[in-house]
């Protein structure tokens, strides 16, 4: 399996003489393919008819990439671990009022500034620097998870609602990205707006997997409030993130699917750590009122 970022990246197959003679199936799994890049790196995308299949995250992308690549290509969803990600149950204390990570809406911003510097006991963790560089790629996911498991909100939006294009008049795609799944898992709530795409609908497909938040909102304290008197709204919430995490969004989910599209069986250990994060689910269901979560379909 070969995994990247940007089809530019493929370019390093063509350094790995022989790399084909060695693996009986090879697949391939692309990140980022929007189309109106794609003729650009027509030549790395050919390297793709190599493989026996690809996958990439960008489903609105395959029609424009079935033109430079000959072999099957499906969606493949993001994901998260979810052993890491997923609260204890009890589960600890969401000290955390909001966390922002990423990219982020400036008026939003500003405003959660303001009520952290108004308010001593609002705590509102986000990014203080740009472009810095993670000295231990673990150690990254495990403090990000930890953060989200501990925070009652987080901030995420669509970016086309923050302005944020590819290219000036190019064709406008959206796709889902691992924001969403993280935040889930950690029974986060995520406030801001939703990827205009199928792929969200089908894969978040329960009430408040996202509470829509404009970027244009004055008074965001008052809509904290608003939200904080609805308590068994926002417990259902939470566990609907994530039981519904751990029966569907780990990446172990991913990598069934992959086996299954080209016809190969999970090892005992796949097997065991998704009735692992199966129990688990079960557990969350069972430790409070079942109405309270909507169950999965799969």
């Amino acid at each position: 399996m070969f995994m990247c970022q940007f089809p530019l990246e493929l370019g390093a197959l063509e350094r790995l003489k022989g790399w084909r003679k060695h693996s009986k199936i090879a697949v391939a799994y692309v990140l980022e393919t929007w189309s109106y890049a794609l003729h650009e790196t027509r030549h790395e995308l050919a390297l793709l008819n190599d493989f026996d299949h690809v996958f990439v995250l960008n489903a609105q992308s395959i029609e424009t990439l079935s033109r430079y690549v000959t072999v099957p290509i499906s969606f493949l969803p993001s994901a998260t671990d979810c052993l890491l990600a997923t609260p204890p149950i009890p589960s600890v204390e969401r000290v955390i009022d909001v966390f922002s990570f990423g990219r982020r809406a400036a008026p939003i911003h500003r405003h959660l500034l303001g009520l952290a510097k108004a308010d001593p006991e609002f705590f509102y963790i986000f990014d203080t620097a740009k472009g810095g560089e993670i000295t231990d790629f673990a150690e990254h996911r495990m403090q990000t998870a930890n953060l989200l498991k501990r925070s009652r909100y987080t901030i995420g939006y669509n970016p086309r609602d923050l302005g944020v294009y590819h290219r000036e008049g190019a064709p406008r795609e959206d796709a889902l990205s691992t924001r969403y799944f993280e935040a889930a898992a950690g029974g986060a709530i995520t406030l801001g707006s939703a990827p205009l795409c199928d792929e969200f609908n089908d894969l978040f497909d329960w009430p408040d997997a996202v509470i829509n938040l404009p970027t244009s909102t004055k008074n965001l304290k008052e809509f904290l409030d608003e939200l904080e008197q609805e308590p068994e709204r926002l417990l259902a919430a939470r566990r609907n993130n994530i039981y519904q995490s751990l029966r569907r969004h780990d990446w172990s989910h991913r990598w069934r699917d992959i086996l299954t599209t080209i016809g190969l069986l999970p090892t005992s250990q796949h097997v065991e750590r998704i009735a692992k994060l199966d129990r688990l689910a079960n557990l969350f269901l069972k430790s409070e009122q079942p109405h309270q979560v909507a169950r999965a379909d799969s």
